[in-house]
């Protein structure tokens, strides 16, 4: 069915006031720059005119003079459609007003829906009412899979609740501080730029890396001015399985800052003689050094430590030598107290 608008019968909110020959109107209470446009048709006082100007919401301008006795209190009256098509139902579905600003119009469900529902089309014009909490996937009070783009309000949830994943696109930043309202952010992912947010779990376990290793039997007979290689075979605690107790050394998971600490026993020492201990990287070269003369023929103990930069992929042995002149000296081992290798993360980088 096709319906001609040719009847002003849409009633403008609330009243106007014309003076006899001038084009002037003054509203009360009227809403003119919403309601109205210029080129609407205009009914008052059984004469008709089109809108030639909106000043704002009281004062507009008609195409031509009013030719009646001035008043005020009148009604106005207006109709937004040049024409419109209708259903047998009497429902507008499709329109074109005087702009010639053409729009569909879509036939809201025949019952209201429930409190937090929302309405949502099925993409062929038809809308129905869905839960809020269950945009993401059918009737599923999840987000799962959903990508929300271009939000200029604010999402919400019934009972304050929104679960599930989603990937919020193009919100913008936000103009203040974010409330949680005494709530928590679960299931957040181990930061990596500077910026991001870090876990209680994360903070806790802090550092992420950091182990110790130690020589659990006496390495004996240490030949004479030579580089060896200390074993250490045995872990105390080793924080992310970066040591290797094939390899004796410990292995840089990633960028940073290391604090390496070292301590070395020397048995069946020679007097007088130079006994050396080294942190050594995979270049190879010396990390940091130690040189200590003993006074007589007994127990030495030897400490070497550092705070370096490292690069991930690169490791850190424990080695030493003496010039005693005998390869008979030994390192002792037997506790993780008396030769061994601590590495931990101060920093990354």
């Amino acid at each position: 069915m096709l319906k001609l608008n040719k009847r002003l019968n849409v009633s403008l909110s609330g009243t106007v006031a014309v003076t006899q020959n001038s084009p002037n109107v003054v509203g009360t209470n009227t809403s003119f720059t919403t309601e109205l446009e210029v080129g609407d048709a205009i009914l008052i006082e059984n004469e008709i005119f089109s809108v030639s100007a909106i000043t704002d919401n009281t004062h507009l301008t008609l195409d031509s003079n009013y030719l009646g006795t001035s008043a005020s209190g009148l009604a106005a009256y207006a109709d937004p459609f040049l024409f419109e098509v209708i259903d047998g139902n009497e429902i507008t579905k499709f329109y074109l007003n005087k702009s010639g600003r053409i729009n569909e119009i879509w036939k809201l469900p025949s019952v209201d829906g429930s409190a937090n529902q929302v309405l949502k089309t099925d993409g062929a014009g038809n809308l129905g009412w869905l839960n809020s909490q269950a945009l993401g996937s059918g009737d599923s009070p999840t987000f799962a899979g959903l990508t929300l783009t271009g939000l200029s309000g604010v999402l919400k949830a019934a009972a304050g609740v929104v679960s599930g994943s989603a990937i919020l696109n193009d919100i913008g930043a936000p103009t203040s501080d974010f409330s949680m309202n005494s709530k928590k952010l679960t299931s957040v992912a181990d930061p990596v730029s500077a910026q991001d947010a870090a876990t209680k779990n994360y903070v806790d376990t802090f550092p992420p890396y950091a182990a110790r290793a130690y020589l659990s039997a006496t390495q004996e007979d240490i030949v004479n001015n030579t580089l060896t290689s200390i074993t250490l075979n045995t872990e105390s605690y080793d924080i992310g399985s970066n040591f290797s107790t094939v390899d004796n050394r410990f292995d840089i998971p990633v960028n940073g800052y290391y604090w390496v600490n070292a301590n070395v026993i020397w048995t069946s020492v020679v007097a007088d003689k130079r006994y050396e201990a080294f942190l050594r990287n995979s270049t190879p070269s010396t990390l940091a050094y130690s040189i200590t003369h003993s006074s007589h023929a007994a127990v030495i103990s030897q400490v070497v430590s550092c705070l370096r930069y490292f690069e991930a992929g690169d490791f850190i042995k424990l080695a030493v030598r003496h010039q005693a002149g005998v390869n008979t000296v030994d390192v002792l081992g037997g506790g993780d107290y008396y030769t061994f290798l601590e590495v931990v993360l101060i920093r990354t980088a």
